[in-house]
């Protein structure tokens, strides 16, 4: 299983997601910001991720606040 399948699986824990949110994969960051067990802490700092992707992907979440 790779890092995005992991970071994709709807059963993560916010804990795992943190870990991963940290990879340097921009892709792993990206499905860690579409995750919906992502905390808002963590959107928003995806949400200033160095990859726009994954900034957007942090802000499209139904989670995210400012």
């Amino acid at each position: 299983m790779s890092w995005i399948e992991i970071a994709r699986d709807p059963h993560r824990p916010p804990e795992v997601l943190q870990e991963l949110a940290e990879d340097e994969d921009k892709w792993v960051r990206q499905a860690v910001a579409k995750h919906s067990n992502t905390p808002l802490e963590l959107l928003q700092q995806l949400a200033r991720d160095k990859n726009e992707d994954a900034q957007q992907a942090a802000r499209r979440n139904p989670d995210y606040r400012d």
